[in-house]
């Protein structure tokens, strides 16, 4: 089952995050984010869900695999994600401000391109 479930997550986790780089880069070139409405669609959220989850669910089996002590684990990941996306949060509004449009673009190029690579290098 184990791996299974590791092939099939190697796939999703290339392909859903690809999605939705691909539908920053499309929305952005047609100008569709214009607005500054804070609200997310059921489109954008689904994929990004269901992503999160995959790459959730695949950490859960390694560390589970690994036989390391769960709860240090989680508060260590919990923390440092936290601290990751409050920086990349800023260093969105900052560049968003200044770049506009292509700023979404480049967001859904560098997502794209990242993506590949974690697949391509393993």
């Amino acid at each position: 089952m184990r791996q299974y479930i590791e092939a099939v997550s190697k796939y999703v986790a290339l392909f859903l995050p690809c999605i939705i780089g691909i539908n920053m880069i499309r929305e952005n070139l047609k100008g569709e984010c214009k607005g500054t409405s804070r609200e997310l669609g059921f489109t954008v959220m689904i994929p990004a869900v269901i992503a999160t989850s995959i790459d959730a669910f695949a950490v859960g089996i390694t560390l589970t695999a690994l036989n390391v002590k769960i709860l240090p684990s989680a508060a260590l990941i919990g923390t440092t994600t936290f601290l990751i996306a409050f920086v990349g949060v800023w260093i969105g509004h900052f560049f968003g401000d200044r770049l506009g449009n292509r700023a979404g673009i480049l967001g859904g190029v560098i997502l794209v391109l990242i993506r590949v690579r974690i697949f391509i290098m393993g």
